[in-house]
């Protein structure tokens, strides 16, 4: 996540850099979400992943707004975290096989991209607060607490919903 070719000799160095690469990463999700819906079976992980999609729209809106109070575009390094669970998604988007189990993998992707976003934002909005940048703090505590909802609708979708048909799947396939 962190550019070694860029120096950091404060915080106030790193904090707009980390806030470009989470655009970044916000973008790439904007583009990635829709494919990943479509793939899925299952009504509500679909409706799930198009939630979220609205909702990243949002974060991407918010970000902006953060590094325009910083004076500093969105531009900056791509977010290569992001980029490589982007390409795991799109692979599974790819997958042939059972609609049940391609839904637990999709599930399994989104997931790990929320839990890679909670760490992230809970970062910056702590950096946020601790030089000064109060309105900055609450709009990424805003977006963590949404990722966070995020990730508790996806943990209860996959435990209610698909877990229990991908099981029966692979269980009746023996």
């Amino acid at each position: 996540m962190y550019d070694m070719t860029t120096p950091y000799n404060s915080m106030t160095d790193l904090f707009p850099a980390l806030l470009q690469e989470l655009y970044s990463g916000e973008t790439q999700l904007i583009d990635a979400l829709p494919r990943m819906a479509a793939r899925a079976s299952s009504r509500k992980l679909q409706d799930a992943l198009f939630e979220h999609l609205t909702a990243t729209e949002q974060h991407a809106l918010r970000l902006e707004q953060a590094l325009t109070q910083l004076h500093c575009t969105t531009l900056g390094k791509p977010c290569t975290a992001i980029a490589a669970m982007v390409a795991e998604g799109e692979a599974i988007v790819a997958a042939e096989g059972d609609p049940d189990v391609i839904d637990a993998a999709l599930a399994g992707a989104a997931q790990r991209v929320e839990q890679f976003e909670i760490a992230a934002y809970a970062t910056v909005a702590e950096m946020a607060y601790l030089l000064g940048r109060q309105e900055i703090s609450t709009l990424l505590r805003k977006t963590l607490d949404e990722e966070r909802l995020a990730d508790g609708k996806l943990s209860e979708i996959v435990m209610l919903d698909i877990n229990p048909r991908a099981f029966v799947w692979h269980a009746s396939s023996r």
